[in-house]
């Protein structure tokens, strides 16, 4: 009778669904005992020992497993390493072109699941290992088969990837991984919530969704998870979280600068000429200055020594002149701003600071 290549008992050894399964459970698992190898296929000791020990044998003859004499526990030699690997791939392979597991993906399209993607976001989220991010991904996807969910979501693999790492002790990958957002059903809830505002709009919704990623990014990612954890139990208190990693919470305008047109207009894209002639441009800059701003803090845009820098630009002016101008600026302003942060804080001074004392104003013309 003629004896078998080592091809022909690799297959030979490949042709058995259960040493398939052996195969590729110690490949992501590692070294396992007879027992542990049983267990975990669900096998019962009692009836199925005598051809499970039968399947160990042909697997070990194959060159593909050995045990070791130490801990009596069988791993894969390299050839099985490499066996095992391509049996992986073939199985991947097989799954895109049946399209067997369909993912509905973050960028809104609908793709063949792809085991190997769950590798890369592992490693370039992460930081994992490769080796480690191969294990986590065989196992994942061994889940979602045995799940039998037709359509995945993106979100879903992540759930079940960030449960295996749980599992294993790997809290510090899971942290990491973290999908930032609302549930449905929170999110649902805003936008009910919000028709009940005095004026609701699309913006706000959307502004408050936004709100909650970002509150989220930073307890995540930005802070200590000890300062993180003190904020949500109240020992201290992050204000305008939503934006405090985008935004400062106020800004102090020097508006010398500017009006003495030391500061170029044009780079700072305001719409009015550089050298203001009267009151009337010097207050129309500022508004231009606000607005131009507004979208870079979250709570206040202040102006100290208002009165003082606009007072040379006022010499001349009536009274009610001075207050029309005036309150044409804080109403203008109102409309731009309305019940929505950031406000705008003038300063005002009952006399000349000390530090402006034995300083020159700047006055029409910007002299």
């Amino acid at each position: 009778m003629r004896e078998e290549s080592p091809l022909e008992s690799i297959l030979s050894s490949l042709s058995n669904k259960t040493r398939i399964e052996i195969l590729k459970l110690i490949n992501r698992e590692g070294p396992l005992s007879f027992t542990e190898i049983m267990e975990k296929l669900q096998m019962d000791p009692k009836i199925h020992a005598g051809k499970f020990g039968y399947h160990l044998k042909m697997l070990s003859e194959s060159g593909l497993i050995a045990s070791d004499e130490s801990s009596g526990k069988y791993y894969l030699t390299s050839l099985g390493q490499e066996v095992s690997n391509f049996v992986y791939n073939i199985e991947d392979f097989v799954c895109k072109e049946k399209s067997e597991m369909l993912v509905r993906t973050s960028s809104l399209t609908i793709e063949p699941f792809d085991r190997k993607k769950i590798v890369e976001a592992l490693v370039r989220e992460a930081n994992m290992p490769r080796r480690l991010a191969d294990t986590i991904s065989k196992e994942a996807e061994e889940r979602l088969k045995k799940s039998q969910i037709r359509y995945l979501t993106a979100a879903l693999i992540r759930e079940f990837v960030n449960a295996i790492l749980l599992e294993k002790g790997l809290e510090e990958y899971r942290h990491v991984l973290t999908r930032l957002g609302q549930p449905v059903y929170d999110v649902t809830i805003t936008i009910k919530n919000t028709s009940k505002l005095g004026d609701p709009s699309p913006e706000i919704i959307h502004s408050i969704a936004g709100d909650a990623v970002l509150e989220e990014y930073m307890l995540l990612k930005v802070l200590p998870r000890t300062i993180a954890d003190a904020h949500l139990c109240g020992m201290i208190h992050l204000n305008n979280a939503n934006y405090w990693v985008l935004r400062p919470a106020n800004i102090f305008h020097d508006i010398r600068p500017i009006i003495s047109s030391k500061m170029s207009i044009n780079d700072l894209v305001l719409p009015y000429p550089n050298k203001p002639l009267t009151f009337r441009e010097v207050l129309f800059l500022i508004n231009a200055l606000l607005r131009q701003t507004m979208g870079y803090v979250s709570f206040t845009q202040s102006i100290p020594f208002f009165n003082v820098f606009l007072a040379p630009f006022a010499k001349g002016l009536d009274e009610e002149n001075i207050k029309k101008l005036l309150k044409e600026t804080i109403f203008n302003l109102n409309l731009l701003l309305g019940s929505h942060i950031p406000k705008v804080s003038f300063e005002l001074e009952f006399g000349i600071p000390n530090f402006l004392e034995n300083v020159k104003c700047i006055g029409l013309d910007g002299k």
